[in-house]
């Protein structure tokens, strides 16, 4: 079996009980196609790069399973017929230890040299931090 990462948009007329139900729906046919669900996140309504079908919003879900891959192009073509589903990806990923969200992990790293540098800034005396503001530019371009 191999693990897949899956991105589904569900249609933004959708409540959030009507989500649950396309989700379990979703969960039940990977489970019909010999597939384990082996993680789901939901991230909520979000607004969308580019209409699709006339809509500017859709609610997004992330799942993680385990899929033979001979039982993928039937689990897909499932998916297109479903009228809920606006847009859906599916990856083949190296194992769930890729699962941690992306959003989470660059932001545990952004967060960390902006804390170090706010307190350099904060343990330097104010007499360098204005000189370092008040230091001319010296990259200007001519324009001859």
């Amino acid at each position: 079996m191999r693990t897949y990462e899956m991105m589904v948009i569900f249609h933004p007329t959708l409540d959030e009980s009507a989500v649950a139900t396309e989700v379990e729906k979703t969960a039940e046919l990977v489970k019909a196609n010999d597939g384990t669900v082996v993680k789901t996140t939901i991230w909520g309504r979000r607004k969308l790069a580019y209409a699709i079908n006339n809509q500017l919003e859709g609610s997004y879900v992330l799942f993680y399973f385990e899929m033979e891959p001979s039982a993928l192009a039937e689990f897909e073509f499932n998916l297109k017929l479903d009228e809920n589903i606006l847009r859906y990806v599916v990856l083949k990923v190296d194992g769930i230890a890729v699962a941690e969200p992306a959003a989470e992990a660059a932001a545990e790293v952004e967060e960390a040299p902006v804390a170090a540098e706010a307190e350099a800034v904060a343990e330097a005396p104010a007499e360098e931090v204005v000189a370092e503001e008040a230091a001319p530019n010296t990259d200007t371009e001519s324009t001859e």
